[in-house]
């Protein structure tokens, strides 16, 4: 029967693996294993030469405390690395799991169940302690643990997010409007009576602007007005409809520009979006020139991202380190077309005579995108797919300014 089960237990550290269903019916074999060999009794020979010398008895002893123990030391040493730590990390924190499971058994389980101590006073304490414990984890879990175990960044992706995140600081439904917000709805304060006025037309990416240049505005490096005509999913292009209501935003835009003439007017859109047709865009541009527009900037894209930059930092964070910040510059996860339309609307705007920005030479560089503005930053580049967010809008705006006012 010993060996039965000896056997049982052999095959048990043989075939389970992570590959398999476990715990399940393969469970059965190290369990039924150990009941064979306990049903054998002390006096079979395998238990008595094996199970009952010295060593054998003594990890008997400390073999609950080192289950309780080896786990989360052996867990801790994963999340810290990242990964499966080397044999030798994990071969020194078992012994550490040993030597913590002699110490519980000599210091607390020995004297718990063998000591001169009064038992209602150890039942009732032990109770207490449980009952603490189910409280505590309650809590955690209801929680959904702690805050404080993440990093700033992680935090702030947790916990920051949605439309509100995305909008902070644009002047949506004043200046910016939404669907089936007409043209009528936009504010006389749109369009400041300052000079030099730099004219910001578009869709939601001319929106996300604002803030920037207000902040700029706002430091009194510079001396201008602002201008705005931006609507969702309304690129600055005369005559196409990608949405009801567009086309009326960018004929009361064109015409706000003819009596406001700007100095400067910033075209910004997502400019490869599968709804917008470009074809006059050049038309578009020639009516701008003929209102008396002396400079005309297209600024190209800023770091897009295949889904929410959140969502694909907090997947990149994941797979560890988990105690370091997501990482701070990405290659993956970019839009795959944003070199070819930089290129596109690059060669467009040459050929128009006009200027161009690449918002990816101030956010990209061979190691990749930035997904926030420095190491230590909380907030990511965008709450979204791309619109900026403050604090990389505010920097755009500070790379923007020596190019449209020149170098002060």
């Amino acid at each position: 029967m010993a060996g039965s089960g000896a056997l049982l237990l052999v095959l048990g550290f043989a075939l389970v693996n992570p590959e398999r269903a476990f715990p399940g019916a393969w469970a059965l074999l190290p369990t039924l294993g150990t009941v064979l060999l306990i049903a054998a009794g002390p006096q079979t020979r395998l238990n008595r030469m094996l199970l009952a010398n010295r060593p054998m008895v003594w990890v008997g002893l400390i073999s609950y405390p080192l289950y309780l123990w080896h786990w989360p030391l052996l867990t801790f040493a994963h999340l810290r690395a990242g990964e499966t730590p080397a044999w030798t990390i994990q071969l020194a924190w078992v012994a550490l799991s040993v030597l913590l499971a002699w110490l519980t058994y000599r210091l607390i389980e020995k004297p718990v169940r063998f000591g001169q101590i009064n038992r209602r006073a150890i039942t009732a304490a032990l109770c207490t302690a449980m009952v603490g414990v189910a409280a505590a984890g309650t809590t955690i879990q209801q929680r959904e643990g702690f805050d404080e175990r993440y990093p700033p960044s992680v935090r702030e992706l947790m916990t920051k997010g949605g439309k509100k995140a995305v909008i902070q600081g644009w002047r949506r439904n004043d200046c910016m409007l939404d669907f089936k917000t007409p043209a009528s709805a936009y504010k006389d304060f749109c369009i400041e009576k300052k000079r030099p006025l730099i004219f910001l037309w578009g869709d939601s990416h001319a929106g996300s602007l604002y803030p920037g240049f207000k902040a700029l505005q706002n430091s009194g490096r510079y001396d201008f007005g602002i201008g705005e005509r931006s609507g969702s999913i309304c690129p600055p292009v005369l005559g196409i409809e990608p949405r009801p209501l567009c086309k009326g935003l960018n004929n009361n835009a064109i015409e706000a520009i003819r009596r406001s003439k700007p100095d400067v007017v910033v075209l910004y859109a997502w400019w490869h979006h599968p709804r917008y047709d470009l074809t006059n865009l050049e038309a578009t541009v020639a009516e701008l020139k003929a209102a008396g527009v002396p400079r005309i900037i297209m600024l190209g894209a800023v770091p897009y991202w295949q889904g929410p930059l959140p969502r694909i930092l907090l997947d990149a964070w994941k797979k560890g380190p988990v105690t370091q910040p997501p990482p701070l510059r990405l290659k993956a996860q970019l839009d795959p077309k944003l070199e070819d339309i930089t290129k596109q609307m690059r060669e467009r705007a040459e050929a128009m005579g006009i200027e161009f920005v690449s918002g990816l030479d101030y956010f990209c560089n061979r190691n990749g995108c930035l997904t926030r503005m420095s190491q230590e930053a909380i907030e990511p580049l965008s709450y979204d797919y791309g619109h900026l967010a403050p604090d990389a809008v505010r920097y755009y705006a500070e790379q923007l300014a020596p190019l449209i006012f020149g170098t002060r």
